[in-house]
């Protein structure tokens, strides 16, 4: 006799086996992490110093300055600002309260187009819309939180003593530039 495997009806002890292994492999798969070395050939190098955050504590009130990261010692920050007037400042480190710096740009902008047209998509899913919008949801939201810190640390993350190697200088500012005339480091 003949026997073709595709026309045996599975038993129920079956699909109870494969209702409980096909959702824990799906799991794994989305939890598990695998470490990847990123080329950096196609990282932006430039000659500038990282995009920092730092909030001070002034006079009981906290203060926030976004700019270049310029230098660092064991007790200074020195930050190229926006605004006009003075464009370096410095910092004493007891001062800080937390900082950010960014060592690259995230241009992964284009991305929330793709979660409004998957979002629509979900519309022809019928009454599965149910399940499928809140689960499209749910992935976009962890992505999207997960693409907003990829290019940065935190003082959580990067101490103090290690901020140097994202400066414009990081053996310090050269004696013969005079942060007062800053025409030297202009763009």
């Amino acid at each position: 006799m003949y026997f073709n495997h595709f026309n045996k009806k599975p038993t129920l002890s079956e699909i109870k086996c494969w209702l409980f292994i096909i959702p824990i492999l799906l799991l794994f798969s989305c939890s598990s992490h695998i470490p990847i070395v990123k080329n950096t050939d196609n990282y932006h190098q430039s000659p500038f110093g990282g995009f920092i955050e730092l909030n001070i504590k002034r006079n009981k009130a906290n203060l926030t300055f976004k700019g270049e990261l310029i230098a660092v010692n064991e007790n200074r920050i020195m930050i190229r600002t926006m605004t006009e007037g003075r464009p370096v400042i410095s910092y004493a480190k007891k001062d800080i309260v937390s900082y950010k710096i960014y060592y690259a740009k995230n241009e992964k902008e284009e991305y929330n187009i793709w979660v409004v047209f998957n979002s629509l998509l979900t519309l022809s899913h019928g009454w599965w819309l149910i399940l499928t919008l809140p689960l499209n949801a749910a992935i976009f939201e962890t992505v999207n939180t997960n693409k907003k810190s990829e290019f940065r640390f935190n003082n959580k993350e990067l101490s103090y003593d290690q901020l140097y190697l994202f400066a414009r200088f990081p053996q310090g500012l050269p004696s013969f530039i005079k942060t007062e005339s800053w025409a030297e480091l202009n763009d």
